[in-house]
């Protein structure tokens, strides 16, 4: 089978996930054991048609599928819509169909069709699955729940894996979560700075630096924010959370160029707090934080601040180290330096969305301490 790294796996778990499960906390031990036993069930009901289970509750074998497609790319797995329904069938999709999938009566068909209102529409996403893509572009969240009413679809029911990939590539916080409160009104003015002596010397492109711009930017319109361009709006009157990227740079792994570099973008000093020479209110590093000799952005960042952040990486660590073992490895620095917030992120574009994934709730409230209007 193709995708062999599947968070619970179903039924015929194996590798990492399988390895580590024991370190999950009880209650994602439990919903992973229910997930389980759902999927061994309905591969032994192999009589029951999709068809019959969408006419009685709204979802099917697909639905399941297309879920566990969505919260593996919001964990960053690299699967594709063919591989979750590998886990859920137990066999491709196509086999599936071949050996079990009957032809469907017409009062099946007549009931399929009186909930089609209660089905999801949208247009088709192109995205691949080695995620290329999606490193450098990070699409809005589309929003694929249905109408909630007596008969209706499951909230995936008719959406294209391409826009499931859409709604999961933007970390906007956990499903549930808040953002905390914030002014009616305010400006980040952000600063993403990229670390890496082989993405400075272009041996390859840069793509966790746009991550983190798109990332931020799609997590402020989901919360009824705006963007840049939106200043205008925002200068008038108009209440909302203005993102500028006001800096942006690719360095080498050198700490003495990484801390005057933080030094200017932080002290820099203008009356006006949308021109481009203002000081960033948020600074947002990638790369440099692993064990590696050159790895010198946390020790570079500690040098500058005036007042970490510890519990920002413990955040980040408590939710990720069970799904991602390699999380231990990240040593990354949060702080502050005068009116700005200063915060690591990893390399890796899916590394970076994973974090900003726990981080991004409390943004509004953390520059509206760091730096009130």
């Amino acid at each position: 089978r193709r995708c062999r790294h599947a968070l619970a796996g179903p039924v015929r778990r194996r590798g990492p996930a399988a390895a580590s499960m024991s370190t999950l906390p009880l209650q994602v031990q439990a919903e992973a054991y229910a997930f389980r036993e759902l999927v061994k069930h309905l591969q032994w009901r192999k009589d029951v048609q999709n068809i019959d289970l969408m006419n009685l509750s709204g979802f099917c074998r697909n639905c399941l599928s297309k879920w566990y497609f969505a919260g593996a790319l919001q964990l960053g797995l690299n699967i594709d819509y063919d591989d979750a329904c590998e886990e859920v069938y137990g066999m491709s999709y196509a086999d599936w169909k071949q050996a079990h999938q009957t032809k469907a009566t017409a009062e099946q068909l007549k009931q399929m069709e009186d909930a089609k209102a209660g089905h999801a529409k949208h247009p088709p996403l192109p995205l691949k699955k080695d995620g290329k893509e999606r490193a450098g572009t990070v699409l809005q969240p589309t929003s694929v729940a249905p109408p909630r009413s007596l008969g209706a679809a499951s909230s995936v029911c008719c959406t294209t894996a391409d826009e499931i990939a859409a709604a999961a590539a933007a970390p906007v916080g956990e499903p549930g979560s808040d953002s905390a409160a914030a002014p009616s009104s305010q400006v980040i003015r952000l600063g993403v700075l990229t670390l890496s002596d082989r993405a400075s010397s272009g041996l390859y492109n840069d793509l966790s630096g746009p991550a983190i711009v798109d990332s931020v930017t799609a997590f402020a319109s989901t919360i009824g924010l705006a963007t840049e361009d939106s200043v205008a709006e925002e200068s008038a009157g108009s209440s909302g959370l203005v993102v500028q990227v006001t800096r942006q740079a690719v360095l080498p792994d050198n700490q003495a160029l990484i801390e005057r570099t933080l030094e200017e973008w932080s002290d820099a000093v203008d009356s006006d707090a949308h021109s481009a020479k203002a000081a960033c209110n948020l600074i947002l590093t990638t790369g440099g934080t692993g064990l590696a000799p050159r790895d010198v952005t946390p020790e570079a960042t500690k040098a500058v601040v005036e007042r970490t952040l510890p519990g920002l990486a413990q955040a980040v660590l408590a939710h990720w180290v069970h799904r991602e073992p390699a999380a231990l490895l990240a040593r990354c620095v949060a702080g502050v330096r005068g009116r700005t917030l200063i915060v690591n992120l990893p390399g890796r574009p899916a590394a970076v969305r994973q974090h900003l994934a726990v981080l991004l709730p409390l943004l509004p409230y953390m520059i509206a301490q760091v730096d009130p209007p």
